[in-house]
């Protein structure tokens, strides 16, 4: 299973693929602080002023000393483009003018991950007991949808029995409950019983790098190619947008080479692919948790 760092590394190695245009990177020679607007790199022919980016932080470079080596950033230059300035070792890699800067293929991850609710949903379970002369009580907040409704019958089996006559109430009075959320039950457990309702929530984002996928989503890991696929498909667009800018000689001969609308068919590609992960999950999720019908009123 994977953690956010190794889908970023994952997605990027689709975009680019294995072909000779790959980014020029080299390494640094010492340990950088957070802080630092100057340090020295192994290869400098690889580095030019401009945009450069050491692991999850983009650095604006003012300019680059070929002689020795050093490499002088913009005042402005660290934690670039709303990165995070970082401390980095000795030996981390430096990429010069990265194609797709690892906060934007994260930012795609994301993205796609909130984009495929409710396709792709969190199941949920909450459990209380029934209260007899009482018919409605509070659910928590990140309740979107309910599944079904069981209660535990009395005896040595511990069976849960569906209950139909209930319906879920997203917009409850937020004096009475403080989530906003109830549930209204109109077939009356006996009191005491246990009541546990099975919902939907949709699922959470990567909040840092090294949390893995199921874990900081709470999508199943099998869901893991179709958002990979959805990302690469957020991303590949961009490629054309470069062969608008071709003041540059290197640009005007890239654009012959690769044909216009080049994207746009790797576009397509990752589109169904994305499109036959995302069905093929979506069924495995529904099959595994079927929803009951129910009866919304008494």
């Amino acid at each position: 299973m994977s953690t956010l760092s190794q889908m970023t590394d994952r997605v990027i190695s689709y975009l680019q693929g294995f072909s000779r245009d790959q980014d020029e990177k080299t390494w640094i020679l010492g340990d950088i602080a957070d802080d630092d607007l100057t340090f020295r790199v192994n290869d400098p022919k690889f580095i030019s002023a401009g945009m450069c980016e050491i692991g999850d932080e983009l650095l604006w470079v003012a300019r680059v000393d070929n002689s020795s080596g050093d490499v002088t950033v913009a005042p402005f230059g660290r934690g670039y483009q709303g990165t995070t300035a970082a401390a980095h070792s000795a030996n981390d890699c430096i990429i010069n003018s990265p194609k797709f800067p690892r906060r934007q293929v994260q930012q795609a991850i994301n993205d796609t991950i909130r984009g495929v609710y409710p396709d792709l949903y969190v199941v949920g379970n909450h459990e209380f007991d029934y209260v007899a002369a009482r018919t409605t009580f509070e659910l928590p907040e990140d309740v979107d949808t309910v599944r079904h409704v069981t209660t535990q019958t009395i005896g040595p089996t511990k069976r849960w029995a569906t209950l139909v006559r209930w319906r879920f109430n997203p917009q409850a009075d937020p004096d009475s409950f403080d989530s906003g959320k109830s549930l209204d039950i109109y077939q009356e457990p006996i009191a005491g019983q246990a009541v546990r309702v099975t919902y939907t929530k949709p699922p959470s984002a990567f909040t840092d790098d090294d949390t893995e996928f199921a874990t900081a989503t709470g999508l199943a890991a099998t869901s893991e190619d179709c958002i990979v696929y959805g990302a690469c498909f957020r991303l590949v667009g961009l490629m054309e947008a470069p062969r608008l800018q071709i003041n540059a000689i290197e640009q005007q001969l890239r654009s012959q080479q690769v044909p216009p609308g080049s994207s746009q068919h790797a576009a397509r590609h990752f589109l169904q692919m994305y499109q036959l992960a995302l069905m093929s999950e979506r069924e495995r999720l529904n099959r595994l948790n079927p929803s009951t019908s129910h009866l919304g009123y008494i």
